[in-house]
């Protein structure tokens, strides 16, 4: 019974400090890192697999991948801005318009964290810091099927 009771306590000390974690809007990206922190900080030394148990059992969290964005890609402005414009292409391409969709990707982001632990219901994004100079590659394609490429 003691026993029983030492484990549920040891569990709920996991609970509340990946709580404390989550309100604070503190990355949690593995098991790992969890179980070095409680036993580093708080001298509580747990196995991996009842940290993961914790997580995904008494706290119905998920391990999925991160979603990149901008620190501003999901303003009320811009989500408005994105419905307009899906919008007037629609319009376009009844019309047989040429739309060109250009996008651009690059090297040099600092942060490559491609999975972390969340809470149910939260979102999974987090913003990226980026390193300066950087290599731009853009890419371009229109509705008629011609491509564009450029690198600088």
């Amino acid at each position: 019974m003691a026993k029983r009771d030492e484990h549920q306590a040891l569990r709920q000390q996991i609970k509340e400090f990946i709580q404390n974690k989550i309100e604070s809007n503190s990355f949690i990206d593995s098991a790992h890192s969890v179980v070095k922190e409680l036993s580093v900080d708080h001298n509580i030394c747990v196995d991996v697999r009842l940290v993961r148990e914790v997580m995904t059992s008494d706290m119905q969290m998920s391990f999925r991948k991160v979603v990149d964005i901008s620190p501003f890609e999901n303003s009320v402005k811009n989500l408005v801005l994105r419905k307009l414009a899906a919008m007037k292409i629609i319009d376009m391409a009844v019309t047989k318009t040429r739309v060109i969709n250009i996008d651009e990707t690059w090297l040099g982001m600092e942060d490559f964290r491609a999975m972390k632990w969340q809470a149910p219901r939260s979102k999974n994004s987090c913003v990226r810091k980026l390193w300066s100079p950087r290599i731009s590659l853009l890419l371009a394609m229109d509705n008629f099927g011609e491509s564009y490429v450029a690198l600088s």
